[in-house]
């Protein structure tokens, strides 16, 4: 499966690490409707960007183009984890966070906006009361 689509979430108002992340997505033919967005948290940036020429790249790949952009390490570290077995390259537009107690599972109610582009498919998905 080839993904077109990438997505980084740092988590610092640094300008210089946003052209970092910038650069990094051109380099490998990230450059169409790129989309800078400050994060829910206001700590940091959403960056959204689609490959230039539709070819897309590997999971994989794309995994460690994110890392070189400077995207979130626990994000990066859920999407290997999971590889083929839950969404990844997903921007969280809110998180609610709190202590569990042993055994205790949250549920959250979930809103999801599909999102296309050519032949791909993305899912956004905001948590939280819809």
């Amino acid at each position: 499966m080839m993904i077109t689509r990438i997505t980084c979430d740092l988590d610092d108002k640094s300008l210089l690490k946003l052209v970092k992340c910038l650069i990094v997505f051109w380099l490998f033919g990230f450059r169409k409707e790129l989309s800078v967005n400050q994060s829910p948290s206001k700590r940091g940036f959403h960056i959204t960007c689609w490959c230039k020429k539709n070819k897309g790249v590997t999971l994989e790949r794309l995994i460690k183009i994110r890392r070189w952009a400077g995207d979130d390490k626990t994000r990066c570290d859920l999407d290997t984890w999971g590889l083929g077995q839950r969404m990844v390259n997903v921007l969280f537009t809110g998180k609610k966070r709190r202590k569990l107690k042993k055994g205790e599972v949250i549920m959250d109610k979930m809103s999801m906006q599909l999102e296309t582009q050519g032949s791909e498919k993305n899912v956004k998905i905001s948590v939280g009361e819809t």
